[in-house]
């Protein structure tokens, strides 16, 4: 990698492979899930041009109780608009906490509640049977996705598959732990940046 990177960066055969996004719509889980949420009741409209848009979607789960999720899956509509995704679990006493999600993006609480992430090459989370990601009653979700423009106007719906666990095998419960530079800025074109 080093040689390809200091001879500069050439790109390679394209006749040998096929390098387009995954064409698949089928679900990765290990089942159909038991629950999709989609981030809005119709398609979205994305620009055909522009800067990558960076866009937060608030979805009602209407759990009625607290269920565990064995496996999560993000799946865009339109994977070539999608840059990449993550879906939070906000349960309700953090959404009380910060009524306006503006306030929460960015914060330790938000990451901490961070259930699924997506890019072209990541597969969806799937747990072994003794652990879970609890969704706590009356959760919403906050989809966060990137999109970029192709050059023609595009829509999407991406939703989120969650596949339950059976309560009796998952005893152990599956947090996140933010580590993150919310705040950290890297201009184009510098080659070293210190963090």
């Amino acid at each position: 990698i080093v040689d390809w990177v200091n001879q500069g960066c050439a790109e390679g055969d394209s006749s040998k492979g096929d390098f387009d996004v995954p064409k698949s719509s089928n679900w990765q889980l290990p089942k159909d899930p038991d629950l999709e949420v989609f981030i809005s009741e119709t398609e979205v409209d994305v620009p055909e041009s522009g800067p990558p848009n960076l866009r937060n979607f608030v979805v009602e789960t209407r759990l009625d109780s607290s269920r565990l999720a064995g496996a999560i899956e993000i799946r865009p509509s339109n994977r070539k608009v999608v840059q990449h995704a993550s879906v939070y679990a906000i349960p309700p006493g953090l959404a009380r906490a910060y009524p306006s999600v503006r306030n929460l993006l960015g914060t330790p609480e938000l990451l901490a509640n961070l259930i699924a992430w997506y890019s072209p090459d990541c597969p969806p989370r799937i747990y072994p049977e003794d652990m879970a990601r609890e969704l706590p009653a009356g959760s919403k979700l906050i989809f966060q996705i990137l999109y970029r423009p192709t050059g023609r106007a595009e829509r999407d719906r991406t939703s989120v598959g969650l596949v339950w666990a059976d309560p009796a095998k998952a005893t152990r419960l599956v947090r996140t732990i933010p580590i993150a530079a919310t705040q950290l800025t890297i201009s184009s074109g510098r080659p070293i940046v210190s963090v």
